[in-house]
């Protein structure tokens, strides 16, 4: 009888081989804890026997541990041969979970609960989830009853919770279990002390700020002095060009024209100005336009030449 030895998971199914010789061929049969198997369409067990001799059990569903048995018997003697199917268990449920905890790296540890029978413990798989922000879940593997992690986020409450594994399965998640992180990592890039680190990102970020502001004073300094500048130069009579010839000339006090009008116009009181040459008309009171579009008032009176 073949194997000696069966392990299944629960509900699994398992199949014993049995081969008898003799002239006349012997008989084969089967029992299961003492008892003769009868086969039948849907039992649990099942009976397959070739040309040969040989005989194939299957047992399914397997739910406890039996005692499989081939019996031979032929017209001199009969013989008997056991094995055994044993039906591994699930892990169990992990417990003793605690938790140690400094500033924002923790150590979890638990207990491994014993199994009869057992499959020996493949490892463990530890599932937390931040308490804050997106609630992110995280599920990590270890081979042993502990796990260390660093640099979580600070001020943070944790859930977690743990699980075994071994050949056949996964055991059910253990209660889950909380801690808190503190108020800063211990731990920076480089090795740093996280507080000047803090300091320092704080202090750089100030003068890219500082910077910043400085640069914006410049050039709005810069644009004002154009500013500036194109308006002296609109106002400037040396950059007007040369004044046109021209039978009127343009004061404060009237002047004798050929066309018998004279023309007053008031001087400009805050910028020099050098008009362009404007025809008059008979018209006792027009507005005129420079060249610069700036609006002057002209009064015009009839005068005898």
């Amino acid at each position: 009888i073949s194997p000696t030895q069966v392990g299944v998971a629960p509900q699994g199914t398992a199949q014993f081989t049995c081969k008898g010789a003799g002239s006349p061929a012997p008989t084969l049969d089967w029992l299961v804890d003492g008892l003769l198997v009868q086969p039948s369409p849907g039992n649990q067990y099942q009976v397959v026997e070739d040309t040969e001799g040989t005989s194939t059990l299957s047992v399914a569903r397997a739910s406890v541990g039996l005692t499989i048995s081939c019996r031979v018997t032929s017209v001199y003697n009969t013989a008997i041969k056991n094995t055994t199917l044993t039906v591994w268990a699930l892990p169990n449920v992990p417990t003793g979970l605690t938790s140690s905890v400094v500033q924002a790296d923790v150590v979890m540890r638990w207990r491994d609960a014993e199994n009869l029978p057992t499959q020996p413990v493949a490892g463990y798989y530890v599932r937390y989830t931040s308490q804050s922000g997106l609630r992110t879940t995280v599920e990590k593997h270890t081979t042993t009853t502990s796990l260390s992690l660093k640099n979580l986020e600070p001020n943070t409450h944790y859930n977690w919770t743990v699980r075994s594994v071994n050949d056949v399965g996964f055991s059910a998640f253990s209660t889950a279990q909380r801690f808190q992180t503190g108020n800063s990592t211990t731990a920076a890039v480089g090795g740093s002390d996280p507080i000047y680190t803090e300091i320092w990102f704080l202090a750089s970020a100030g003068g890219v700020l500082a910077l910043t502001f400085l640069l914006l004073i410049v050039v709005l300094c810069i644009r004002r002095s154009k500013h500036k500048r194109r308006s002296e130069d609109m106002f400037d009579p040396t950059h007007m060009g040369p004044e046109p010839a021209s039978s009127l000339q343009w004061s404060s006090e009237p002047q004798r024209i050929d066309n018998s009008y004279t023309a007053r116009r008031a001087a400009p009181k805050e910028l020099p100005y050098v008009p362009e040459p404007i025809p008059l008309t008979n018209q006792n009171d027009v507005n005129l336009y420079d060249h610069v579009g700036a609006e002057h008032n002209y009064q015009y009176s009839p005068t005898t030449v």
